[in-house]
């Protein structure tokens, strides 16, 4: 059996339901009552506000009744994600749940990533992808996560015509960690992190790993 890792980490809870959106990764839902377990499955369709929607797959017949009183358990066969919470409402077609507050996971890195909120505003510094023909111009973004091979940032909607897929970037400096003088990383995917909302604007995540690893990570908060 897989050795599953729990994590209250709300930066890499939200980053698994986003995920679960973007790719449409199926969720195997389920209550236990009277010593029986009721199970269906649904797909996650938005995350807002600390709830999260889920829309059933397959119709609940009339032996599947999902009690609002008891919590529910979710599972994805994706990195073995596992997660229980309360329902805030229910119909036929979907449900509300609150954002879970833990998750339990498979982990497939081989290094450990270490996960930043945005409250603890650490940053990546980089030279700037778009200008390196023309000037050289480090810029900062919000560090999402880091190990010793790669890292994450988030930037917003205006910067993405700056960023491409296997773009080089000459890393500057990341937070607290000591790093080579040329360190270099390659971006390896940008993908969607948070729709826009009335007070949050479009994030968008960048993957990126390093051409060597660092020796060690120094996770200060």
């Amino acid at each position: 059996m897989k050795n599953l890792r729990a994590s209250k980490n709300k930066q890499e809870i939200l980053a698994f339901l986003m995920e679960a959106i973007i790719k449409e990764i199926p969720i195997t839902l389920w209550q236990t009552s009277n010593e029986q377990r009721y199970v269906t499955q649904g797909l996650i369709s938005d995350v807002e506000s600390g709830k999260v929607k889920v829309k059933f797959t397959e119709p609940s017949d009339q032996e599947f009744i999902l009690n609002r009183k008891l919590e529910v358990y979710g599972h994805s066969k994706y990195r073995s994600v596992l997660f229980k919470q309360s329902i805030v409402s229910l119909n036929s077609d979907e449900m509300i749940i609150n954002t879970p507050t833990e998750i339990r996971l498979h982990e497939l890195r081989k290094n450990t990533r270490y996960y930043y909120r945005e409250t603890d505003k650490k940053e990546i510094s980089y030279l700037n992808p778009l200008l390196k023909l023309t000037k050289s111009e480090i810029v900062s973004s919000p560090l999402f996560d880091v190990s010793r091979g790669g890292a994450s940032f988030l930037i917003t909607l205006d910067k993405m015509p700056n960023f491409h897929s296997k773009d080089k970037l000459s890393i500057k400096s990341i937070t607290d960690q000591k790093i080579p003088n040329d360190l270099e990383a390659r971006i390896i995917h940008i993908k969607l992190h948070q729709k826009a909302t009335m007070s949050s604007p479009e994030l968008y995540l960048v993957g990126i790993k390093f051409n060597c690893e660092l020796n060690k990570i120094d996770y200060l908060l």
